[in-house]
């Protein structure tokens, strides 16, 4: 009896782990009670597809406890969107998003050390900043990216979506690289015993990667599950050189937004988790030390209840401003009376001198401008016509099968001697990740269809003449 009672309150009141218990009991050896706990949370062990570098699969163990708190975050979430979607059919969501992001903002400039101006981050957000201050790049290619994810909801969760981000926060539209090519040296991977991983090998990020958007595409565990173990993998894979941690939080906020929560998951200042490092890196350890992802779970649910009641609140406040502003809105000023005076009418009969006519014609035509339609550049390349084009392509690809179809098709459109093409024209020309476009352009240098070279901070593309 003493045992079962343990055994609820290790997993239920608090999702214990065996050195917790060890503590808790003050006993040299929990070994038996901890058999006891592992196999009372079996019952509630569900298994997701995500998998660690050993290849043994990551778990959540959804116990009543766990499953209520987890259930509450969502029905609070799906209220919240509830209330929100009513403010903007009142078109009154104005004032709401203005202050979530001025929030967002500020924690950002918590996180980054910045000391903060209010009026630059309210010029930010109103984009009325002609020159932003170089301390405030960062906030302000975030901020990008917050309306990045507001204005594509319904894309796809992908590396395209990934590259869009990582873009935008490199300030870059051309990258030399796009995941981490190199190890990461810190305190938990210098550990040989229990080694915990923030930032795994560079080899494994790709296969990695892939894995967690075949997860989220396909996973029918609950959303805040989806959404945490986005997160948790994100953080745990860390695939590029910088600014892992803020694309786990907006792939965390994409995962809402893409599966109903829309918007309004851009403006949840969900962001308050960044600083919280110490005791996000703490369960996500712990978790994956256990390969179970509810500590972390119970982490993020916990922190995060309060960021949900603050949104809430400042969206009731939001509201009762507008409304009060709205009330006390000054009446229009009433048009005055028009007073009518005796206006001497002239005779349109008048006999009118035309040689005076001629003259008043004559100096206007003097003083009207005129306007020239020449431009600077006279002959403006056309390249081939698309049934040319199309061709070319074809040919390309019976010559050099080693081709894939979309750098035939973007080669015979982009082959102007004297002209120079970038990455992000054959990502946009062919609709493929940035990662895919830059290995696709390098082929085609390696095939000898363009000279690379670096041009300030990107590298450009020139066709080289084929005989």
């Amino acid at each position: 009896m003493v045992n079962n009672e343990l055994i609820l309150k290790f997993s239920n009141e608090k999702y214990y782990t065996k050195q917790e218990v060890q503590r808790e009991m003050r006993i040299p050896s929990v070994d038996k009670i901890w058999e006891d706990i592992l196999s009372y949370r079996s019952n509630f062990f569900r298994p997701l597809s995500l998998k660690h570098l050993t290849g043994a699969r990551l778990n959540v163990c959804l116990t009543p406890s766990i499953n209520k708190k987890v259930n509450d975050f969502e029905r609070k979430l799906n209220n919240l969107m509830l209330q929100y979607t009513k403010l903007k059919m009142l078109n009154m969501n104005r004032y709401f998003e203005f202050s979530q992001q001025k929030a967002i903002l500020n924690e950002l400039s918590k996180y980054y050390h910045i000391l903060n101006d209010q009026n630059i981050l309210d010029s930010l957000i109103k984009k009325e900043l002609s020159l932003i201050p170089p301390e405030y790049y960062i906030i302000a290619n975030y901020l990008k990216c917050l309306n990045a994810l507001k204005d594509s909801n319904h894309e796809t969760i992908s590396d395209l979506c990934l590259g869009d981000y990582y873009s935008f926060l490199m300030g870059s539209d051309e990258l030399s690289e796009f995941y981490r090519s190199k190890e990461i040296v810190n305190e938990y991977n210098k550990v040989l015993i229990d080694k915990v991983y923030i930032g795994i090998p560079p080899r494994l990020i790709g296969e990695s990667m892939d894995s967690l958007f075949e997860f989220i595409a396909n996973s029918d565990t609950s959303l805040f599950i989806k959404a945490s173990a986005t997160l948790y993998y994100i953080y745990y894979v860390h695939p590029f050189d910088c600014f892992s941690e803020e694309i786990s939080i907006l792939l965390f906020k994409k995962v809402f937004s893409y599966y109903g929560i829309e918007e309004l998951a851009s403006y949840i200042n969900f962001e308050k988790i960044l600083n919280l490092k110490e005791k996000l890196e703490y369960s996500l350890s712990i978790s994956q030390k256990n390969l179970d992802l509810t500590y972390f779970v119970e982490f993020l649910v916990s922190a995060l209840m309060p960021i949900l009641d603050e949104t809430l609140d400042n969206l009731v406040m939001s509201k009762n401003k507008e409304i009060t502003n709205e009330f006390y809105q000054e009446e229009p000023v009433k048009e005055k009376e028009i007073i009518q005076k005796e206006v001497e009418i002239p005779n349109v009969f008048e006999k009118i001198d035309l040689e005076d006519v001629k003259v008043e014609e004559k100096e206007i035509s003097n003083n009207t401008p005129t306007y020239s339609s020449d431009i600077a550049i006279k002959n403006v390349p056309s390249g081939l016509k698309e049934e040319d084009a199309r061709r070319l392509e074809n040919h390309l690809i019976e010559m050099n099968p080693s081709l894939s179809k979309a750098q035939a098709f973007f080669y015979a459109r982009h082959c102007t001697l004297g002209m120079s093409y970038t990455i992000s024209q054959f990502k946009n020309c062919v609709g493929c990740a940035y990662e895919t476009a830059r290995t696709s352009m390098d082929n085609l240098v390696n095939l000898g269809y363009y000279r690379k070279e670096m041009l300030r901070n990107k590298f450009i593309y020139t066709p080289v003449k084929k005989y």
